[in-house]
């Protein structure tokens, strides 16, 4: 499966084809490479590009003459974890422990993690006052100026297209369903970077989360990130009975 999108390179439009996903029977193994030069071989796209990859079909990707993208911080995914205790069921669940040693564990370790819950640092609340939270009715025009601001400070960079008329499509579907919350700092009235965070459900885990999908700002001030971090941190708290989750994204 791949994603048709647009990406941006030196005021260049770049229709791009991200592949999302690859799976192959384990029976139809030797099928793989002609599946793959289908993919490749798409007309009409300029860039194909694949960030999820894992080790293996990283391999098979350099087959093709793919390059990695610079920067290891694609490869990291930071994790803020609001409850510890909920946090160890649900990843006790994930390992397929029975009901009966997942209740032990629970009463066994209920203390160490509720201490481990009380002396954790939580992020800081202060510079949220500059922040407010965007309907997705509301991305107009400063999200267009913000995005032509940022292409020239970085025009050297890949960026997936985030003008306003395709952030509105690429929220749309998630905003309908109420599982994204965008957050916009404000300075002067003008909007200085924004952070859209989505929440995920995991019934099988009991896990609740919330992941930061995008985060884009103006020359990419430290302080303008971590207040809308921060605010980020006050909303999914109440809600959220596991964790923040952040990888780095263009």
């Amino acid at each position: 499966c791949f994603i048709p999108t647009i990406s941006v390179h030196n005021n260049i439009s770049l229709r791009t084809a991200i592949a999302s996903s690859f799976v192959v029977d384990i029976n139809y193994r030797s099928i793989s490479l002609t599946l793959f030069s289908k993919f490749v071989n798409l007309k009409g796209y300029d860039l194909y590009l694949d960030t999820t990859a894992s080790p293996p079909v990283d391999t098979f990707l350099k087959l093709f003459k793919f390059k990695t993208l610079p920067g290891n911080a694609y490869k990291k995914v930071l994790f803020y974890v609001f409850d510890f205790n909920k946090f160890f069921i649900s990843f006790l669940k994930k390992k397929k422990i029975s009901s009966g040693l997942i209740i032990v564990f629970k009463y066994l370790l209920f203390i160490p993690l509720k201490v481990l819950n009380i002396i954790d640092k939580k992020p800081s609340s202060k510079n949220s006052k500059n922040v407010f939270e965007v309907n997705h009715s509301s991305i107009g025009k400063e999200f267009d100026l913000l995005w032509d601001i940022k292409m020239k400070e970085e025009n050297n960079i890949i960026f997936s297209s985030r003008n306003s008329s395709f952030l509105k499509w690429h929220l749309s579907k998630a905003n309908k369903k109420g599982l994204i919350k965008v957050f916009g700092y404000y300075s002067d009235n003008n909007l200085q970077g924004y952070i859209v965070i989505m929440k995920e459900e995991i019934n099988r885990l009991s896990l609740i989360k919330f992941k930061i999908v995008d985060i884009f700002v103006k020359m990419d001030q430290e302080h303008i990130i971590d207040a809308l971090i921060n605010h980020s941190f006050k909303y999914a708290k109440p809600v959220s009975y596991t964790h923040l989750r952040a990888h780095e994204t263009r």
